[in-house]
C-alpha cells in the first residue's frame, strides 16, 4: 500500500520505489527516474529535480528501473526522462540500464552522469543509447541546461 504525499514529502509506493513530489506547481516539469547507488547524490539530484518543478522517482540499480517501467508501461504514467548513474557496483549499471530501457521505449530521454568523466560513454553518449551526458559534480544549473535542451 502507498502513502499519499500532500506536501512535498517523499513517500515509497508498494514496489518500495521513493517517489518525490515537487511543491514547484509554476513549472511542472514531469516526472524524472533516477538511478543512483548513492543515497546522498540520489537525494541532492532529487532536491535540484524538485527545485526545477519536476516530480522524481529514485532507484539503487537498473534492474529496479526496468521493472518500474514494465510496470508504468500499462499504467499509462509518462515518464520525462530517466538519469542514470554508470557505475552501480552492486546491480544493473547505467549503460547495461539505458540499452534495455531504449527497447522499451526509445522515445524517453535517458542521460548518464558520472564521476569518471573519462569514460568513452560520457565523451559520446548516443554512441551508447543515452541522450546526453553529465560529469559528477554538476550545479543546478547545468543540469537545468542539460534538460531544457533534452526534454
Amino acid at each position: 500500500m502507498s502513502k499519499e504525499n500532500t506536501d512535498g514529502q517523499a513517500v515509497t509506493d508498494e514496489n518500495n520505489h521513493e517517489r518525490i513530489s515537487s511543491d514547484n506547481k509554476n513549472r511542472p516539469g514531469g516526472t524524472i527516474v533516477i538511478m543512483d547507488d548513492d543515497e546522498c547524490i540520489r537525494d541532492s539530484l532529487a532536491g535540484m529535480l524538485m527545485a526545477l518543478g519536476h516530480d522524481v522517482i529514485h532507484m539503487e540499480n537498473g534492474t529496479e528501473v526496468l521493472d518500474f517501467l514494465d510496470q508504468k508501461r500499462d499504467g499509462g504514467e509518462f515518464i520525462s526522462a530517466i538519469i542514470l548513474d554508470l557505475v552501480i557496483p552492486r546491480g544493473m549499471g547505467g549503460k547495461d540500464t539505458a540499452a534495455a530501457i531504449k527497447l522499451r521505449d526509445s522515445s524517453i530521454p535517458v542521460f548518464a552522469i558520472s564521476g569518471y568523466t573519462d569514460d568513452p560513454i560520457m565523451a559520446r553518449p548516443q554512441e551508447y543509447g543515452f541522450t546526453a551526458s553529465l560529469g559528477k559534480p554538476f550545479l543546478i544549473n547545468e543540469l537545468a541546461d542539460l534538460l531544457n535542451n533534452h526534454i
